[in-house]
């Protein structure tokens, strides 16, 4: 029971919200939501992208990838701010800090877990599609 309420520490719903929900408004003013779902679809094993779609896609994992950076740290600086501004008692303030901390702690988890994997695929793949124009 410890390791459940230890997890919960973890889990805070509007630091994901103040992430994610930037996050995605950035991305959706560079790509449509058809382009996101191909750039995943590009980086899965099974699927044979064209030249042109590993390219989009990995366009795409680099703009998430900073994206994610960028929200993060622009959180975490308002989350400070804010702070800043509270006289209040110290529970009030770690609160209000954890909540700053967890918004950087989901972007590098994002980051690690979502970008790098799938950047990663991409830039194989278009290695090898690289390396067989070559060789063809």
């Amino acid at each position: 029971m410890a390791l459940v309420d230890g997890f919960m520490y973890f889990f805070d719903l509007p630091s994901i919200a103040l992430l994610l929900v930037p996050v995605f408004l950035v991305m959706l003013s560079h790509f449509s939501p058809a382009e996101m779902a191909g750039a995943f679809r590009s980086a899965m094993a099974g699927y044979a992208a064209t030249g042109k779609e590993l390219s989009d896609s990995l366009l795409f994992f680099k703009t998430l990838q900073k994206a994610l950076l960028v929200v993060s740290a622009l959180g975490f600086l308002t989350g400070l701010i804010v702070l800043a501004g509270i006289e209040s008692d110290a529970a009030t303030f770690r609160n209000g800090l954890g909540v700053a901390l967890l918004v950087v702690y989901y972007a590098a988890a994002m980051v690690m877990l979502v970008t790098l994997p799938f950047k990663s695929a991409v830039k194989k793949k278009l290695n090898a599609a690289r390396d067989q124009a070559v060789f063809d």
